[in-house]
């Protein structure tokens, strides 16, 4: 099965760290492609945001590919990037970038600086990290942190929902009309092996949340 033949499911994003029947809620709101993936994630006790693998991720005919240059520094109110650019021409998934220990901040941090043979930074393109709004940079707050001074020094601004997290961190992969399911779940399986296991923070779970969406 190819990425072109998944339909969007339309399921907003939540987190499942916090939700007693997550595996449920994998198995019917996460695109086919990224079920695996997210269960790998949410296994090792780190908060999946948003993700998106389908036929809306293939650019059509004659459209580029979205990469950091393309959104970087384009804060314009009429035409301001949102965190669907990051998935123009890419599968992705969303993490909370706070909410991961520092052992896997700075696994994804050194990850974003990878270069080719030719000295190309391509961890650029798989890895983006994202501020939610404009607000989020004016009201960003002062630390010694060094993989929090890293992380502003590298994120770029694109619009959502201010209901998500302030920092976030999104994995990508690019696909196109021959990608197939497989291809998808394999690469983000992989991401999710690169990051270590880490204690839950703050989990809450609600029986009265079972089986409710948020």
């Amino acid at each position: 099965m190819y990425i072109k033949d998944v339909e969007p499911n339309g399921s907003i994003g939540i987190n499942l760290l916090d939700k007693i029947n997550a595996e449920e809620l994998i198995d019917r709101m996460i695109e086919e492609p990224l079920k695996k993936p997210c269960q790998a994630f949410y296994k090792k006790g780190i908060k999946t945001v948003m993700s998106s693998a389908n036929k809306n991720n293939i650019v059509p005919s004659g459209e580029k590919p979205k990469r950091k240059e393309d959104v970087k520094g384009r804060w314009i109110f009429l035409d301001s990037p949102t965190f669907e650019d990051a998935g123009v021409g890419y599968a992705w998934i969303m993490l909370d970038f706070d909410d991961l220990c520092d052992e896997n901040k700075e696994i994804l941090l050194r990850l974003e600086e990878r270069k080719d043979e030719n000295d190309n930074n391509v961890g650029e393109d798989a890895i983006w990290f994202v501020h939610p709004t404009i607000s989020s940079i004016i009201h960003r707050r002062e630390s010694e942190d060094k993989n929090y001074i890293d992380f502003e020094s590298k994120a770029i601004i694109l619009g959502y929902n201010d209901r998500y997290p302030t920092n976030t961190v999104i994995l990508r992969m690019p696909v196109s009309d021959t990608t197939t399911v497989e291809e998808v779940e394999e690469y983000f399986c992989k991401m999710a092996e690169l990051l270590k296991a880490q204690k839950v923070k703050e989990v809450e779970n609600n029986k009265k949340d079972k089986g409710r969406e948020e």
